[in-house]
């Protein structure tokens, strides 16, 4: 498409040489900066490409536990544990619909067989706890608020 486009430019500059000076000169501007757009759009392209290429490289430091769907109307949130293995630290990543990420750091506990999840220095009293069928039950200080789906 680029291509096409470049050429049909540098088509258009050479073809007519009826245009003027000034014609030829804002066509000279035109072919130039289309030039520096593609330039632009192939580097941001690479960054991007990078960047994608960084997100889905696996970290060796660092332990996936379990990643679960919550979707409850309105909500439509992806979590998921990991464990900082140089670190031993927990942390509980939120993905939301929007695109929009958020990380807590929790507290893991194993109680009764099940590993309970808490959310360190937050406001809100919430805890998680990873069922026996690999679901999160989502527990407040009102009690169970929801479910989310393992994936």
């Amino acid at each position: 498409m680029k291509k096409i486009l470049l050429s049909i430019v540098i088509v258009s500059l050479f073809s007519c040489q009826n245009h003027t000076d000034k014609e030829n000169k804002f066509l000279r501007e035109t072919l130039i900066e289309q030039k520096q757009q593609i330039e632009d759009l192939q580097k941001e392209n690479l960054e991007l490409k990078a960047k994608l290429v960084d997100e889905n490289t696996s970290n060796d430091d660092i332990q996936h536990i379990g990643r679960w769907l919550d979707n409850r109307p309105g909500a439509n949130i992806q979590l998921k544990l990991d464990k900082n293995l140089k670190t031993g630290k927990y942390y509980l990543k939120f993905k939301f619909d929007d695109g929009s990420l958020d990380e807590k750091r929790v507290r893991v506990i194993k109680e009764n067989g099940l590993m309970k999840i808490q959310q360190i220095n937050s406001e809100h009293v919430e805890w998680y706890i990873i069922e026996k069928n690999g679901d999160l039950s989502m527990w407040g200080q009102n009690g169970k608020y929801g479910t989310a789906l393992c994936f």
